[in-house]
């Protein structure tokens, strides 16, 4: 299969994604490496779908195979091309999360009067069990993002100093 039979089969399984889940992908315009004027000039993206409605979602599909997933026009999420469709299956599917680090109230609220009130990293499961991460902004403006399920980060349990 060569790079460009790869590229088109990733586009077809994200309309097939789109078409089944009833959120339908924008048309997505041809690109003629002829034209002087391309559509996507910006590095190495050689197609654009976008998913409209909410959570907004637009994947640029890299030449190279490393894909990039924005949501909500806020948060860029780096996806390797075998599991674009996957992350975007699960972004569409509600199963996307915020992580936050478990911090003492004071600090949470230090956070809040400068600015950043919701320290984490927004999940997303891939396939094969792996997920990708991306830092959520400092000022939410997106409601979809708000909205999304909080789990404090595994690991990080407060520890009890024992005296000597």
């Amino acid at each position: 299969m060569t790079a460009d039979d790869a590229l088109a089969h990733v586009v077809r399984e994200l309309w097939a994604l789109g078409a089944s889940l009833g959120r339908t992908p924008e048309p997505t315009p041809e690109i003629d490496p002829w034209e002087e004027a391309d559509p996507y000039p910006v590095d190495d993206v050689a197609a654009v779908v976008a998913f409209g409605g909410t959570p907004s979602v637009v994947v640029r599909l890299d030449r190279l195979g490393e894909d990039v997933v924005t949501l909500e026009d806020v948060l860029d999420v780096d996806v390797p091309r075998r599991d674009t469709v996957a992350v975007v299956e699960s972004v569409l599917t509600g199963q996307a999360w915020v992580e936050q680090p478990r911090i003492p109230a004071l600090l949470r609220w230090v956070g809040v009067m400068f600015g950043s009130a919701f320290p984490g990293t927004v999940r997303i499961p891939g396939g094969d069990g792996r997920t990708y991460a991306a830092p959520l902004p400092a000022a939410v403006s997106s409601g979809w993002l708000s909205r999304l399920p909080v789990v404090e980060e595994p690991g990080r349990e407060r520890r009890r100093r024992e005296r000597p």
